[in-house]
């Protein structure tokens, strides 16, 4: 229950917990209180987007919400509130064909993944300095299985 509640409520974290310990829920509650928010989900996968989509789409909440889930850079519409369900590569196009876009949360899924010494995690690596730049304010979670993943906070450099 603590770890819930601090996935919930904090700006910055890394939530490490095994697989079926409920990190998707986590997510979702999360979206759930920012929906007037832009919030992305870094996935490492397409088959991660089809099925992160489709749980964000069926969740009730959020089928009553105004709230879009795009898993495209072509479906953004600047000015409503949207969930990104994407990749790192195309969360950079997202950055790149709109330059004024500022996310409120980015929500980092199987986040070891960015601890890789290849150009993917480079790329995931740019996509959260270019959140970071561009909102000082982002609130940015990272979610892993992986018990080797560490972070340190950009805050306390």
């Amino acid at each position: 229950m603590e770890l819930r509640e601090f996935a919930h409520k904090a700006a910055f974290g890394v939530i490490v917990a095994p697989t079926s310990y409920g990190k998707s829920e986590m997510m979702r509650e999360r979206i759930h209180d920012r929906l007037d928010k832009f919030t992305a989900i870094m996935v490492p996968t397409k088959s991660l987007i089809a099925q992160t989509r489709a749980l964000l789409v069926k969740d009730p909440i959020l089928q009553d919400s105004s709230v879009r889930v795009i898993t495209h850079p072509e479906s953004f519409v600047m000015g409503s509130p949207f969930v990104a369900v994407m990749t790192q590569e195309r969360i950079f196009r997202l950055f790149r064909e709109n330059p004024e876009l500022q996310l409120s949360q980015l929500l980092v899924d199987e986040a070891h993944n960015i601890l890789a010494d290849d150009r993917r995690a480079t790329q995931a690596s740019e996509v959260v300095l270019t959140a970071l730049h561009r909102n000082p304010s982002l609130e940015l979670v990272y979610y892993t299985g992986s018990s080797s993943f560490s972070v340190v906070s950009p805050k306390n450099k």
